[in-house]
């Protein structure tokens, strides 16, 4: 009689006592459910580190509690637990507080600054005035090449809104409009403009195309019925039909990540309905068609969405775009219910 899964606190140690109570090696359940050994020795000493990270972690958790009959979503509710409880506390002695400085300023004297000030005003004042009364002092010298008083401020004026260098050019007797590049300085509001903004992908999914669907109506349906070439069948079948030689990359169930698809010289010509061999790619109506199968789920990185059909036992699913140049998980949650 199998023991109750209950009993167990952590999900290792359900796997590990469903395991032994079947009378299972660790390779006998690596071969059931296309998990290497050493990952499953990891999961029974829930030492998930070892794994890619908590997507692979999951997904192994259902393959293994579907292959002894346990439940998939206690496995996956302990795990959740397992890692709350495995996370770190910060000891109070290392928190942060914040600390608020005072800085004093001296006060200025102002008074004095003030009576010191008056006193050379009035020093100015009588000197200025001594001058006026006896006719000291020289004239101010006019302004030379003819110019007037105020059209020398106004040339001043204008000069502060231009470059250094058109200043440094008025002050060398140059018109800073006759420089050696006529070319005029960019408009101000054109270089402190603000680039456009990019557009947001949002949630837009590229359907799969009428043709493609017809192209799909004659090859084998690619499901659990469909047989490879070593005698398997799969409980996950994906096909991938393409217009032209789109590079993309496929993974499943153990794979750290995606592998890049190679392009034959010459595609096989046509599907056989039996001994599919798994990644070859055949010729097929105008387009191309590659089946793989898996246990749990699949890895996939497309380059492109366009002309690109995308299918899960038998399932035709549209592609979104955001998912283009990233790995995208495929496994039963896009079959629906």
């Amino acid at each position: 009689m199998a023991p109750d899964p209950s009993v167990y606190q952590t999900p290792g140690a359900m796997i590990r006592a469903a395991r032994k109570a079947r009378g299972l090696g660790l390779l006998d359940l690596a071969a059931e459910t296309r998990i290497p050994d050493r990952l499953l020795a990891a999961i029974e000493n829930d030492d998930y580190e070892q794994l890619s990270g908590a997507l692979y972690a999951r997904s192994f958790l259902r393959s293994c509690g579907q292959s002894l009959g346990l439940d998939p979503a206690l496995l996956l509710d302990s795990y959740e637990r397992l890692l709350t409880e495995r996370e770190p506390e910060v000891p109070p002695d290392q928190t942060w507080e914040e600390e608020t400085s005072v800085q004093r300023v001296g006060v200025l004297p102002w008074r004095r600054i003030t009576l010191a000030g008056g006193g050379v005003a009035l020093v100015v004042l009588l000197v200025w005035a001594g001058l006026s009364l006896f006719g000291g002092g020289e004239p101010a010298a006019e302004p030379t090449g003819g110019e007037t008083a105020a059209e020398v401020d106004t040339t001043v004026v204008a000069t502060q809104d231009e470059t250094p260098d058109e200043v440094a050019d008025a002050t060398a007797g140059t018109d800073p409009g006759e420089s050696e590049d006529d070319t005029p300085p960019p408009a101000q509001d054109a270089v402190r403009r603000d680039p456009a903004p990019m557009p947001d992908p949002g949630g837009e999914e590229v359907p799969p195309s009428q043709d493609a669907l017809a192209v799909l109506a004659s090859l084998p349906r690619g499901d659990r019925s469909l047989v490879f070439d070593d005698g398997e069948s799969w409980p996950l079948v994906l096909c991938i039909v393409t217009e032209d030689r789109v590079d993309f990359a496929v993974g499943s169930d153990g794979d750290r990540e995606a592998r890049d698809v190679a392009w034959p010289g010459q595609p096989a010509q046509g599907v056989p309905s039996e001994g599919v061999v798994a990644g070859r790619i055949h010729a097929v109506g105008g387009r191309y068609v590659a089946y793989w199968g898996a246990a749990d789920h699949f890895l996939l990185r497309l380059t492109s969405a366009e002309g690109v059909t995308v299918v899960l036992n038998g399932t035709a699913l549209s592609i979104p775009e955001r998912s283009v140049g990233r790995e995208w998980v495929l496994d039963r949650s896009q079959l629906g219910p």
